[in-house]
């Protein structure tokens, strides 16, 4: 099938109408094959019934006074038939009364196949039987056998004919069709030719010729008027390219030269940025030169006084500027000038912490467990001066005896979208007695001033040491350092 559908329209024609004529041309031989051989069939059983008949006939005296000598010498006359192979009289008891040749051996079962219809086509011969009849009554039968190469004969003869015949007219047929497939197939063809030079070339005014008036002149004139339309939108098309060229080529000079207004309208902002930035960093370092200039200050300050409480509010005072002096140190280092690192900024300030005591980095240590979290300036101020005052506290009043112990900083997001800071410690405690809520404590005071700044809420836990915990709202924290998502 694949073979057939690949060949050419014109082979295609020819296969189909030869295979045709040859369906049509073998049936027809064998319809007549099969009829003369069914007729000389016929005709051959017609004939040898009558020439049994007539040998019956003149072997009826014999029959009648027992004389086999005379019915053998009739059965003898047979031997001018060369399709007679062999005969037999039979009596009415199926007995051989006489027989030709005289060598056959007969027997009483070469009637059985023919009694009913008293003829039998075997292989190679034709079986005959015909009763003998005297006065109206049977008195034998007898019985012939033809050979059947005549009639294979005659049929090879009219086959060789027939197939000549059919030989004959499929190579008529083949010349006729070869030229009258050309009716239809060169009208497709010269279509398809014409579409390919088309196809390749491009070429829409290029028409074929109609020179019939049947479908495949329609399928032409439908064709031509395709390709009309085809000229006609391909004319417009490239009527529009040429326009749009023309804009696009204009919009372009235009996008230059916005592009080049925009680039030089980038590099002053990137210039002006720069130096927006570079302020901004020596304004942050400025702060924290002169935050550092007054912890250096009042540290100078404290070394005047004697009174061992004042020198301690000296440094509760060097440690709160401290704390807001290392979040301009980070700014000043961070790429960022508005976001520090917290947990950093939390890691600085509780080392400072344990060094202004002298003996902490022995007897205390101090576990930070802040979530990786971009704060910016406006909470991580108050952030750290809370962890400042309550880090400052444990380190001074929750161990007693110089005893050792630990301090806890966490720092975490929760779920409804606030953030815990607890500083904790497993020290001795706060007294019930003391109400954090109202104390003359400044550094108390502070934490409450700054939780209240936070928009938050402070809770206190001395059932195990003493842990403060504060929950407010942080719009301003980041969850993730490279993506900066604020929280």
């Amino acid at each position: 099938m694949n073979f057939f559908n690949n060949i050419s329209l014109r082979s295609k024609l020819t296969v189909i109408s030869m295979v045709s004529c040859t369906i049509a041309l073998l049936i027809a031989g064998f319809s007549f094959i099969a009829y003369d051989y069914q007729q000389t069939k016929v005709n051959m059983v017609r004939e040898y019934e009558i020439m049994a008949d007539v040998i019956g006939a003149n072997c009826t005296a014999a029959i009648a006074f027992d004389n086999a000598e005379d019915a053998t010498e009739i059965l003898a006359s047979l031997e001018v038939e060369e399709n007679i192979t062999s005969a037999c009289v039979h009596l009415a008891d199926n007995t051989v009364f006489a027989k030709y040749p005289q060598t056959h051996d007969h027997k009483v079962l070469h009637i059985s196949r023919v009694t009913d219809k008293n003829s039998h086509y075997a292989p190679k011969h034709l079986e005959l039987v015909r009763d003998i009849i005297l006065g109206g009554e049977k008195i034998g039968n007898i019985y012939l056998e033809i050979s059947l190469k005549p009639l294979y004969s005659r049929l090879q003869k009219i086959s060789l004919a027939a197939s000549l015949v059919i030989l004959i007219s499929l190579v008529i047929v083949l010349l006729v069709i070869s030229r009258l497939q050309r009716l239809i197939s060169q009208p497709i063809l010269n279509l398809a030719t014409t579409a390919k030079q088309i196809s390749d070339s491009r070429d829409y005014s290029v028409r074929v010729l109609k020179t019939s008036q049947d479908e495949i002149g329609t399928l032409v004139e439908q064709f031509n008027s395709m390709l009309s339309h085809i000229q006609t939108r391909d004319s417009a098309l490239m009527d529009a390219r040429n326009e749009l060229e023309q804009r696009v080529k204009e919009r372009t000079v235009e996008l230059e030269m916005e592009v080049i207004e925009h680039s030089r309208a980038k590099k002053i902002i990137e210039i002006s940025l720069r130096e927006k930035e570079t302020l901004l960093k020596e304004v942050h370092h400025r702060v924290k030169n002169n935050l550092q200039i007054i912890t250096s200050l009042l540290n100078l300050q404290s070394n005047q006084v004697s009174d061992i409480n004042t020198q301690e509010l000296f440094k509760d005072s060097m440690s709160r500027v401290k704390s807001m002096a290392l979040i301009h140190e980070q700014l000043y280092q961070s790429k960022d000038l508005a976001e520090i690192n917290f947990s950093e900024y939390v890691g600085c300030l509780t080392s400072y912490l344990l060094s202004t005591i002298s003996g902490n980095f022995d007897r205390i240590s101090i576990k930070n467990e802040i979530d990786d979290t971009i704060l910016t300036v406006d909470m991580a101020v108050p952030c750290g001066l809370i962890i400042n005052e309550l880090v400052t506290n444990s380190i001074k009043y929750a161990f007693k005896n110089n005893e050792g112990g630990e301090i806890i900083i966490n720092f975490h997001r929760l779920d409804n979208e606030k953030v815990r800071l607890s500083v904790s410690d497993n020290g001795g405690g706060i007294p019930e007695s003391v109400d954090i809520k109202n104390t003359n404590s400044l550094g108390m005071q502070l934490v409450h001033s700054l939780t209240d700044q936070l928009d938050g809420e402070l809770y206190c836990d001395v059932n195990n040491g003493t842990c403060f915990t504060i929950e407010f709202e942080c719009e301003n924290q980041k969850k993730d350092r490279k993506q900066h998502v604020v929280v």
